[in-house]
């Protein structure tokens, strides 16, 4: 009897143990260092960028988010950022965030307080919940958005908090194709939409003509004009 009852205990104490482990990480997948939740709604998938686990703090230098990920095999589209996404990544310093992004949840970016630049190429800007950028300087942090969308951004609960607010167009540094010193990017076009991964110089070069951001592999965007 003495047995069963230290067997029971010792499969109830494994399976505490699990819930622990479980808990501890919010994600449900990783794509090049982003992390990401899927949830439902009326039947819907909705995938959101989210936090890797209950210590927070999962991210650092610059994030360009994506229009889209894939995972297993199924294309979602990046519509939210979820809460506490970026609670307290104070070693991060930019984010990109695509035209897909509707909604920005409660401190998703609180206390991010090296963060000096947010480029957003949503056309309206994304609803935010309460304390979304509590913490980021609006001083000195430059928020650059679509030229047609400025006055709706100074507008807007909370992002009209930042002092600059300019077109996304200006927010990122002008580079030549022979400038270029990294082995491999990725290349958005200027709506935030990947268009190729792991690109080499001469991909890069056979490019049709127009302007694109290249992230290299130390996640830095660059404006490059083929």
């Amino acid at each position: 009897m003495k047995s069963l009852i230290r067997h029971i205990r010792a499969i109830t104490a494994t399976l505490m143990l699990q819930c622990v482990v479980l808990s501890a990480f919010a994600y449900d997948f990783e794509v090049d260092g982003i992390y990401y939740d899927i949830s439902y709604y009326d039947n819907i998938e909705i995938v959101s960028v989210t936090y890797k686990s209950t210590s927070y703090n999962s991210y650092s230098g610059s994030v360009t988010i994506p229009e889209t990920v894939t995972y297993n095999s199924k294309t979602y589209p990046v519509t939210f950022i979820w809460d506490y996404a970026f609670y307290h990544c104070y070693k991060l310093t930019s984010v990109t965030i695509p035209n897909s992004v509707t909604s920005i949840g409660e401190y998703a970016f609180y206390k991010c307080s090296n963060i000096n630049t947010i480029t957003s190429y949503a056309i309206t800007p994304p609803t935010c919940g309460s304390y979304a950028f509590s913490g980021i300087d609006k001083k000195t942090c430059k928020l650059y958005v679509p030229s047609a969308s400025i006055s709706a951004y100074q507008a807007a609960d909370q992002w009209k908090e930042f002092f600059f607010i300019s077109d996304a167009d200006a927010g990122i540094d002008d580079i030549t194709v022979d400038s270029i010193d990294s082995e491999t990017f990725k290349v958005y076009n200027l709506n935030g939409i990947l268009i190729q991964s792991d690109c080499s110089m001469s991909d890069v070069k056979e490019l049709p003509t127009g302007i694109y951001i290249i992230v290299d592999s130390k996640n830095k965007p660059k404006k490059i004009k083929i």
